[in-house]
């Protein structure tokens, strides 16, 4: 059991996480709005007994992850055009 454990935490690791290891605020943070959303959604259900809309819930989701990703891109291509290469 106890090795079962060990590879889910792993997992979770791996999920959280960048490729070189580092923790992932946006990925955390897209996991805290998406339990938020059930949250929300399933509140919504209960009291309407109707499914609201959810685009902007969907925004709300992806944005963290999704700025991460271009933020990203406009620092690698910075660095291309300045002539560095992986922050150095």
């Amino acid at each position: 059991m106890k090795e079962y454990l060990d590879a889910f935490l792993k997992f979770l690791k791996s999920v959280f996480s960048e490729a070189d290891g580092t923790g992932s605020c946006s990925r955390i943070l897209s996991a805290v709005f998406s339990l938020a959303v059930i949250g929300w959604v399933t509140h919504i259900v209960l009291k309407t007994h109707a499914i609201p809309p959810l685009g902007d819930a969907t925004t709300l989701i992806a944005a963290p992850y999704g700025i991460n990703k271009v933020a990203t891109k406009i620092a690698d291509a910075v660095s291309a055009l300045a002539g560095k290469k992986d922050g150095q």
